[in-house]
């Protein structure tokens, strides 16, 4: 299930899996890449055994990923997790 541009949720028989958007740039870690530079794929970042911990999950990366440098962007940006939770309209079952 797609949460929003950057993320998704996918599960197996033990997880609950945090997926993150990445696009090959064509500058990875000294090596050459065997994908052609644009192609997006999804990484998985957070292995959860239930939604609550998944959001939590979000929610601090989200937050420490920000670079807040005072209360008021720390603010904004939690209005705006707010705002990505709220928005998850439909969990289907095999999430739950």
């Amino acid at each position: 299930m797609i949460i929003n541009d950057k993320y998704k949720v996918e599960s197996d028989t033990n997880n609950i899996i945090l997926l993150e958007k990445h696009t090959i740039t064509g500058t990875g870690k000294g090596r050459k890449s065997t994908k052609e530079v644009g192609t997006e794929y999804w990484q998985p970042i957070g292995y959860y055994g239930d939604i609550k911990a998944l959001l939590s999950g979000i929610v601090r990366r989200e937050i420490r990923c920000s670079g807040f440098n005072d209360l008021e962007t720390l603010d904004k940006k939690i209005d705006e997790l707010y705002t990505l939770i709220n928005n998850i309209k439909v969990l289907p079952e095999t999430l739950r």
